[in-house]
């Protein structure tokens, strides 16, 4: 699982999975990467990377809307939960960082899929599909 993270040239070049050890990959990202075209390419070779893997069982892109790099370290919801956010200024730092994803939101996004995997890796459920 990446959360919004760089894609490394090692990552590109390498073999997801093995036999008898299936991978599954999700990415997590943020709505846009206008700002960051160098990621979007290398999500992009990545996914070529996956897709030749042979023991990649399970391939995910996710494009959390509303949020900015930083949204991923549960910064929307702690801004929340201070009152830190400026409703008159939409476009202040936290939003320009964070995007402007409520902290509730992120809590049901985030707190879905954390169950869905835990459930997938103790072999509760059969796939990693998740209603958010």
């Amino acid at each position: 699982m990446n959360l919004d993270g760089p894609i490394t040239k090692e990552a590109l070049n390498t073999t997801i999975g093995s036999a008898g050890r299936d991978q599954a990959v999700v990415l997590w990202q943020q709505e846009s990467l206008d700002d960051v075209p160098v990621q979007d390419t290398a999500y992009a070779q990545f996914k070529e990377t996956v897709a030749r893997s042979v023991y990649a069982d399970f391939f995910a892109h996710v494009k959390l809307k509303a949020t900015k790099h930083y949204a991923f370290l549960d910064g929307p919801l702690l801004f929340d939960i201070a009152g830190l956010r400026d409703d008159e200024n939409p476009q202040n730092s936290i939003a320009e960082f964070f995007g402007t994803i409520s902290g509730k939101r992120y809590m049901e996004v985030m707190g879905s899929y954390t169950q869905t995997l835990v459930e997938f890796l103790m072999g509760r459920k059969g796939d990693l599909g998740v209603d958010i």
